[in-house]
């Protein structure tokens, strides 16, 4: 692990300590100025010549400054005769935008990955893709990590009874049915239709009754809240006693994770740390909220990498050995 150089950029900063911690490296500084005029320097303050670098920044709010940050940094990787350079982007921003919805509109999670690649990059690694055919539009390795075996070990430790397994919409009803099988337990599936973007209703319930059940909803992500919003409130009309929520990745636009929490029927709140930069301010303004790590299981990736193992065992026992 000599060679390895893990930096944080402004939006990951902890992750990346926690990571060199884990895996008993130095932290590396970054060195960043922003001038008068917005614009932005950043750079290893460190020698990086003949390392295998890795470079952990989200693209989270603000999207477009913590992507144009990202690749001014990998560019001055480029140039100071770096190994190899692996990207790990816990939250990867613009990922729906997956497709021309309608005519004359922009692919933007393929530009992202367009100018990733033009800046050298020789790996992806990212946690929970909103749309997987993302890993297509790459031609280096895409390792797109799964939460959902974090997020059903932690519903396990809270040995809850008499669970179901919500989907608040039908484009996460294939994770809400690995979850279901994973827990042993049933499934129901909440039919929304999305009027404008942001904005969304709750049409039908498929699937098992809520009735006095303690509902597990699971999604992806959680943007204004909307969706998850509504489903709380079907779930609460349908009888359902309590209502855990369980995320990758909190962006909470609009102050939507205080909508949902002010919920009675809402228990807690579950997010990993993808977004990391928001998270006090959230513990803070509510006591609901729960935060699952991915630092260990991207430890054991980025170890499994640098000694050549196979990694599809990482997530048996999170726990990393140094």
């Amino acid at each position: 692990m000599d060679d390895i150089l893990i930096f944080g950029l402004s939006q990951s900063k902890k992750m990346a300590k926690s990571i060199n911690d884990l895996l008993g490296l130095k932290n590396p500084g970054v060195k960043f100025t922003r001038f008068a005029n917005g614009e932005m320097l950043t750079y290893p303050s460190t020698s990086v010549r003949g390392k295998i670098v890795y470079v952990i920044q989200s693209t989270s709010n603000p999207s477009s400054d913590s992507i144009m940050e990202l690749l001014i940094f990998l560019d001055s990787l480029k140039r100071s005769s770096v190994k190899e350079v692996n990207v790990i982007i816990p939250f990867y921003g613009y990922a729906r935008q997956d497709r021309k919805a309608k005519g004359r509109q922009p692919i933007t999670a393929k530009l992202l990955a367009d100018m990733l690649e033009n800046v050298g990059i020789n790996r992806l690694i990212t946690v929970d893709l909103h749309s997987s055919q993302v890993q297509g539009f790459f031609d280096v390795p895409v390792d797109d990590l799964k939460g959902i075996y974090l997020i059903k070990e932690e519903i396990e430790k809270q040995k809850m009874d008499n669970m179901i397994v919500v989907s608040p919409d039908h484009g996460g009803i294939n994770r809400a049915r690995v979850l279901s099988n994973m827990l042993k337990t049933n499934l129901s599936i909440l039919d929304k239709k999305r009027s404008k973007p942001n904005e969304s209703r709750v049409l039908n319930v498929l699937g098992d009754p809520l009735d006095g059940k303690n509902a597990i909803i699971i999604d992806d992500m959680i943007d204004t809240g909307g969706t998850i919003y509504n489903t709380i409130k079907v779930a609460e009309e349908l009888g359902a006693k309590s209502v855990s929520i369980f995320c990758t990745h909190g962006i909470f636009s609009n102050d939507g994770l205080y909508k949902i929490t002010n919920e009675k029927i809402v228990k807690s709140i579950y997010m990993t740390n993808s977004i990391e930069n928001k998270i006090p301010e959230y513990l803070e303004k509510t006591d609901k909220l729960r935060i699952i790590s991915l630092d260990k299981l991207i430890s054991k990736l980025i170890k499994a990498q640098t000694l050549n193992q196979s990694t599809s065992n990482i997530y048996d026992n999170i726990k990393i050995k140094k």
